[in-house]
């Protein structure tokens, strides 16, 4: 479970890291990344430039791989200092290819996500060599963390959440059991359509509606009807137009005093990307453009007196007060998004909004395959708060296919 901080929009709350970062789990993307950066440091020293091609996208999962992995990587490279620069001027060049293996039955490989890279002179293309040696060329990642794994495969579907197997037990779930319910809602999808709202599954208690409007229109935000295929919510977004995500929280579990416990953290990507990914560096630790973002993720209220809780996200976070404190999601055409506009590989691996929901308390308590992409829209002011929570490993994942 780990303490962050969250923000309140409205009628929902934000979270992400108090005053320190939290460190990663050993096989998740961010250490996994960390570690090769390092090995990669090893061999391009400050006088020799990398340029970093586009990742290829090899997971065939019509998520948004792609952007979510190579984000991550990028940062760690700058995070010990490697010059990243321009094809023209580099000394070497990193090739790399994103897989998720294991996913078959009997396939024997391990259920990861796992990514090849090889560094290769940026003129011949051939092994990297400096002063006629030839050096270290080849760099494999193992990626068995169930969160990154699910980013990465776009999986839709619930899996037995810690606070469900300590009603049953008493104990948590181990990686074990994450990793197996994970695998089986990616092989077989188990989103759910009613109306407009599209779910993970039809227990999930959280719904989510795309609502749209013309980024020129001073007219109201319209929701736009969802449809199912192959056990995944699939919706159309109109070019040029801005939208929003509104979430409903249906869960009104209560404890022994009757006292609504159903508060739960949504975990927000749009291609891959974070929505906080844009936020200001005062925003992000450490405060720097480098920092990773302060906040990770909404928290929406639990159903009460029969109304369900809800929250609605506007777009990319940029700071939490004053005017035009948030960028519209907006629908441009591929290759002028947001994932496209931080140079990470947008081409075949967008149109996919993932959410991750987790359990969470107080912190004082005891325990789509598409022609478009999501771009910077217009400014909006939205009033928003942050607060603190501590939160549960993510028990329902939902992704959402969008194409214009």
């Amino acid at each position: 479970m780990r303490l962050q901080t969250i923000l309140l929009t409205l009628f929902t709350l934000l979270v992400g890291p108090l005053s320190a970062i939290i460190a990663s789990p050993p096989d998740s993307l961010e250490a996994e990344a960390n570690r090769s950066a390092s090995k990669i440091k090893e061999v391009v020293t400050e006088r020799h430039g990398l340029h970093v091609v586009d990742f290829v996208d090899n997971t065939r999962s019509g998520g948004a791989a792609v952007p979510f992995v190579q984000d991550v990587w990028l940062r760690a490279l700058r995070g010990v200092n490697v010059r990243l620069t321009e094809p023209n001027v580099a000394f070497f060049k990193l090739q790399s290819e994103v897989f998720v293996t294991g996913l078959r039955e009997g396939s024997g490989s391990d259920f990861e996500v796992f990514v090849q890279q090889t560094l290769v002179d940026k003129d011949s293309g051939n092994s990297a060599e400096i002063a006629g040696r030839k050096v270290r060329a080849k760099f494999e990642a193992h990626i068995r963390n169930t969160d990154d794994i699910a980013i990465a495969a776009g999986a839709t579907g619930r899996i037995l959440s810690d606070a469900d197997k300590a009603r049953r037990d008493g104990t948590q779930t181990t990686r074990a059991e994450r990793q197996d319910d994970l695998k089986d809602i990616i092989r077989k999808p188990t989103g759910r359509v009613v109306g407009n709202a599209m779910s993970s599954s039809p227990d999930s208690p959280y719904a989510v509606e795309v609502w749209s409007r013309a980024v020129r229109s001073a007219g109201d935000f319209k929701p736009l009807k969802p449809r199912l295929e192959s056990g995944q919510p699939f919706v159309d977004i109109p070019r040029s137009h801005v939208y929003e995500l509104r979430i409903a929280n249906h869960d009104d579990t209560v404890d022994h005093n009757g006292k609504p416990i159903g508060e739960v953290a949504a975990e927000v990507r749009v291609d891959g990307l974070s929505v906080f990914h844009f936020a200001e560096p005062k925003f992000r630790l450490p405060p720097t453009a480098a920092g990773k973002p302060r906040f990770t993720h909404y928290i929406i209220a639990p159903k009460k007196n029969g109304k369900p809780g809800g929250g609605v996200i506007p777009g990319w976070f940029q700071r939490v007060a004053g005017e035009d404190n948030y960028l519209s999601f907006l629908i441009a055409r591929l290759g002028h998004g947001a994932a496209s506009m931080e140079g990470l590989g947008a081409s075949g691996n967008v149109g996919a909004i993932h959410i991750q929901f987790s359990h969470c308390m107080n912190s004082d308590s005891a325990r789509a395959r598409s022609g478009s992409e999501t771009a910077l829209g217009p400014p909006r002011t939205v009033q928003v708060k942050a607060v603190s929570r501590r939160i549960d490993p993510p028990h329902d994942f939902l992704t959402i296919r969008y194409s214009r």
